[in-house]
């Protein structure tokens, strides 16, 4: 018996949304979430800025520094 041909990933709109989503966040992760662990010679200040603007504009609590 010959094994069905695969579908195409259009067809399979759940694995369509994952990928989708982890295109954009993996990413962002990169970029704004790890980026304190990023040794100093590492960090770049475009990502430096980013991270900041994000911090200013959300309020974010888990980027912000504790109290």
């Amino acid at each position: 018996m010959d094994a069905p041909a695969p579908k195409s990933i259009f067809a399979r709109k759940r694995d369509l949304l994952y990928l989708t989503f982890f295109a954009i966040h993996i990413p962002i992760v990169f970029c704004v979430d790890i980026l304190p662990l990023y040794p100093e010679w590492m960090k770049p200040a475009p990502l430096l800025a980013l991270r900041s603007w994000y911090i200013e504009t959300y309020q974010d609590r888990f980027f912000s520094a504790p109290p």
